[in-house]
């Protein structure tokens, strides 16, 4: 089983994200995105276990198909 994340404290802002997860389906599209805890994943590394490390899920985003699109566009643009 996966160390839990902890997280940001109550009260707190979390501005960074580690993984977006895209998916779509006709015109319908979910992005999500989501953050790992580093000293969860550093403790998980230095124990030479196999349990693998789950994203704390932050943010879903339901969207056009087009707007997501759209959003990738965005992240690659200078």
């Amino acid at each position: 089983m996966p160390p839990v994340w902890q997280g940001v404290s109550h009260g707190q802002r979390t501005e960074v994200a580690d993984t977006i997860s895209m998916a779509f389906r006709d015109d319908m599209a979910e992005t999500c995105f989501g953050a790992f805890s580093l000293i969860a994943a550093t403790r998980v590394r230095s124990s030479a276990s196999t349990d693998s490390l789950e994203a704390q899920p932050l943010v879903l985003l339901r969207s056009t198909a087009e707007m997501q699109r759209q959003l990738l566009v965005a992240f690659y643009e200078e």
